[in-house]
């Protein structure tokens, strides 16, 4: 019988892959309730490149005051945090913080799209 070995390279790969996300992901919170996932987009644009703002909902469909926002670099992120933890935004004192535990769901779709970018920048 003989002992299965996983293929080393691409293991390696898909670990770093899964960790790409760390330090790029900025939580939100205390957001008017007026402004959608394009607006907090616009805001957070001035910080560094995003990728992506994901808008928590009720089931209702109502926002709850609170976003997961990508950002391709960690520098983007820490400015977003350094330049929104308190300040003001229609009355309302927005928290920024780097998210060390995002919903499970938003992992797996960092993991995805960090693949799919991987693939691009090598030329795949």
């Amino acid at each position: 019988m003989s002992k299965y070995v996983p293929n080393r390279d691409n293991y390696d790969r898909e670990k770093s892959l899964s960790y790409q996300w760390k330090g790029r992901i900025v939580f939100i919170s205390n957001i008017p309730h007026q402004y959608k996932a394009q607006e907090i987009m616009v805001i957070c644009r001035q910080f560094g490149r995003c990728f992506r703002v994901d808008e928590a909902k009720n089931e209702l469909g109502k926002p709850k005051g609170i976003a997961f926002v990508e950002f391709e670099k960690h520098e983007g992120a820490q400015n977003c945090c350094e330049q929104l933890d308190g300040a003001i935004l229609s009355g309302r004192n927005l928290r920024a913080e780097l998210s060390e535990f995002p919903p499970p769901e938003l992992i797996e779709i960092y993991k995805k799209t960090a693949k799919q970018r991987a693939d691009i920048d090598s030329g795949k």
